[in-house]
């Protein structure tokens, strides 16, 4: 790793594995900032075996370092990066700074987290017991451990994976591990998901396979233990009330079924006029 971009307002830091990376709004850029005052290609880092330089690539809201609007220098460890009116803070070492000097950098990082240095011996236990993989994010990120074999994602807390953005339903879908792959199914999600960039409501998925839940994109990796991926699910074999989700509150009573009535549903009555009238 090359470095990373720590988010200024809280959150995960996003690593640096290349040395060009494209920054922008769409999810096929190097780093996604899903925000809209972020253009589609903002700007570019690139590395040069020193240090990280940013070049703006005619954003619309510009890009500043430390404040200051520019459209190409090289950037600082510990230097702050506008993209529009979103704030990360690039953290790396200089490749010509002695071991001691990296060894310093490195400790005082996690001292000013509050964290305690890796070793050997405390390794995460998240990493450790994620024994049915993972879902590693495409714009860069901390990898989500799958810990279950069957697993609830979307916006609300009660998910077994949250994921707080907006595009995200409050239950988006279900992961479930079986005959040694995973498969994922969409519950009553508003803007879908793809599996390899193709829209589906069911889909396996193979190791290493792009899952996109709206328009957030993880590669999930994981070691398959069946032979063969299974068949695909026949979709006319699930009833049309049962994709809607209907078919329990069917069952329970709780909603009408067609030509029914309530018993407490006011009856229409007759008129009669005779010749008087």
């Amino acid at each position: 790793m090359l470095g990373e971009l720590t988010p200024c307002g809280g959150g995960a830091p996003i690593p640096l594995f290349f040395r060009r990376i494209i920054v922008g709004r769409p999810d096929d850029c190097d780093v996604t900032i899903a925000a809209r005052s972020v253009s589609s290609k903002h700007c570019e880092l690139s590395y040069d075996g020193t240090q990280w330089h940013i070049r703006d690539m005619g954003s619309r809201n510009g890009t500043a370092v430390n404040g200051d609007r520019c459209s190409e220098m090289p950037l600082q460890p510990e230097d702050v990066i506008s993209f529009a009116k979103e704030r990360y803070c690039i953290r790396f070492v200089l490749a010509d700074s002695p071991p001691a000097a990296k060894a310093e950098t490195v400790s005082r990082r996690a001292a000013e987290s509050g964290a305690s240095l890796p070793t050997r011996e405390t390794q995460p236990e998240s990493h450790k017991s994620a024994q049915f993989g993972r879902l590693m994010p495409c714009g860069g990120g901390d990898p989500i451990p799958l810990l279950k074999p069957l697993l609830t994602v979307g916006r609300r807390s009660r998910c077994d994976i949250t994921l707080r953005f907006a595009t995200v339903s409050s239950e988006h879908c279900r992961l479930e591990f079986k005959e040694g792959f995973w498969f994922v199914r969409e519950i009553k999600s508003t803007n879908g998901i793809k599996v390899d960039g193709v829209r589906c409501t069911s889909h396996w998925l193979k190791p290493n396979s792009v899952l996109s839940i709206a328009n957030l994109r993880y590669r999930i990796v994981y070691e398959a233990t069946g032979d063969e991926l299974p068949p695909e699910e026949n979709p006319f074999a699930m009833g049309l009330l049962e994709k809607a989700g209907l078919q329990k509150e069917l069952e329970s009573g709780s909603t009408l079924k067609w030509g029914s009535r309530r018993d407490d549903q006011p009856k229409s009555k007759k008129w009669t006029l005779d010749d008087n009238d």
